[in-house]
């Protein structure tokens, strides 16, 4: 999106904070145009969504930029941010977007269709990590998609990084918990396949110094 196009959006949410935040995500963030692309490929937005960790529905937003039509569920323990996701929501008629407080570390929305768990990992513990990935991946509709985006745990610079910027976003009150436990790569493969999706991650960096991966993860179609 050009600059034009993301302050546009980004103006649409409450508050200078949000506003500034939305915004610089857009410009300097490669997940939205990836994670929308990959759902778009699936069957160009006609399966609904439950995005796990939505904060101020951003995301649902930017799906709607990009053409995607489904119903979007929005999930997340922050209330605050539910707040803000639902003024924008109720202003808004025919969009077809739900936002729910919940934590998932007790439970989830009853859903089949795409999923998404986007920079929600790091803050569940490993045990936490493989029950919401199991229970995801349970509930992805045939042709559907699991789409996650995390730091993973690496020997490298931007994986230290990457903590430390989780840490301040927890200190200066965005992120409403701290960092618990990063991911690795080749188990969390393992585990979303086991339940009986398909793919993999790769690196989501972008111009970030951060130690992003996106894993895109489908179930094969009814019949196929």
């Amino acid at each position: 999106m050009n600059k034009k196009a993301c302050r546009a959006l980004a103006d649409a949410f409450p508050g200078r904070w949000n506003r500034e935040y939305c915004y610089w995500k857009l410009r300097t963030d490669p997940l939205y145009p990836a994670a929308s692309a990959a759902l778009l490929e699936s069957d160009n937005g006609t399966t609904p969504l439950l995005d796990i960790g939505c904060g101020v529905g951003l995301f649902a937003r930017y799906l709607r930029q990009a053409g995607f039509r489904a119903p979007i569920q929005g999930f997340d323990y922050d209330a605050r941010k539910i707040r803000a996701a639902k003024a924008i929501s109720e202003r808004d008629d025919g969009e077809a977007l739900e936002f729910h407080e919940g934590d998932v570390r007790e439970a989830l929305p009853s859903f089949t269709g795409h999923l998404s768990i986007l920079d929600v990992l790091q803050y569940l513990t490993e045990t936490q990590q493989q029950a919401l990935l199991q229970q995801t991946a349970a509930s992805v509709a045939p042709g559907g998609c699991l789409i996650i985006r995390s730091g993973l745990a690496e020997p490298t610079w931007r994986f230290r990084v990457t903590r430390v910027a989780d840490w301040f976003a927890h200190g200066c009150f965005w992120m409403k918990g701290r960092p618990v436990t990063y991911p690795n790569k080749e188990g969390t493969e393992q585990l979303v396949r086991e339940a009986g999706l398909d793919g993999s991650f790769a690196p989501l960096w972008g111009k970030t110094p951060f130690n992003n991966y996106l894993g895109v993860f489908r179930r094969a179609p009814a019949g196929g």
